[in-house]
Formats: structure tokens, sequence, C-alpha cells
């Protein structure tokens, strides 16, 4: 590598990799996908989405926020007072929509995984006195 002035110039020996560091190179970087596909599986496999939990409006971008609806069994509910507190409850928290069925004892919420998440929902069923479940 030389100098003149402002200007670097770098020979091309110098910019190359060698046969060694680009075998190196793209073992790092198989065994790297590997691992990650590897890991996505796992976690599939290990923690698998509830049948009772959909996908209304996909992320726009990877990671983003979705829209989800949970379909939840809850049980101790007694009159449509029940049902009213946990409307109330679930969209004070940001629920987008949330109807309970007293009859059918459920409850199908709507809403923005970036303002809230299915386990706060569950928790704040369970702290009003309900016992939420989710069909499997």
């Amino acid at each position: 590598m030389s100098s003149t002035g402002d200007t670097i110039i770098v020979s091309e020996s110098e910019s190359r990799l060698t046969a060694a560091q680009s075998k190196r190179l793209v073992i790092a970087v198989c065994l790297s996908v590997a691992l990650l596909t590897a890991g996505s599986v796992w976690w599939g496999l290990s923690h698998p989405t509830p049948a009772s939990l959909q996908v209304v409006e996909p992320s726009r971008t990877p990671g983003g926020p979705a829209t989800v609806q949970a379909t939840i069994t809850v049980l101790g509910m007694t009159c449509e007072g029940c049902a009213a507190t946990i409307t109330s409850s679930l969209k004070k928290l940001g629920a987008d929509n949330v109807v309970v069925n007293l009859d059918q004892k459920s409850a199908v919420v709507t809403f923005r995984t970036d303002k809230l998440s299915l386990s706060t929902v569950l928790e704040k069923i369970t702290e009003l006195g309900y016992q939420p479940k989710l069909d499997s």
C-alpha cells in the first residue's frame, strides 16, 4: 500500500483473500446459516402457536407489529356485568376490539402486537378474577 497525498493506493495482492481465508469465511457463513435455521426450527417446535391465535394483518416489515386475534375461553363469568368488565378492561389496555360471549364463555380479542401482548391480555383477565384458557 502506498500513499500519494489524500489518495491511498492498494495493490491487487492486498485486496484479495487467500484461499485459506476464503475457505474459513465460507465455513463461518455456512455454520451461521445452519445455526440460525436450527434455532428457528427448534423455536417453532418448542413454542407452537395456539390454534386460538390467528394473524389478522401480518407485519409489513420483518419483526414489525402485526394485528392478531386471540380466541380465549374465559371460565368464571356469570353475568353480562362480567362480560362488560372484561371488555372495558381489555380496551383500556389497548385492544382494538373485544367481543365477549357469555353463553360460550369466550372472548375474542383483536390487538396490535406493538401495543399489547397475549400474555398481558391473559394476565389482565386473571387479575379480574377469571380463568383464561387458550385452546391448543
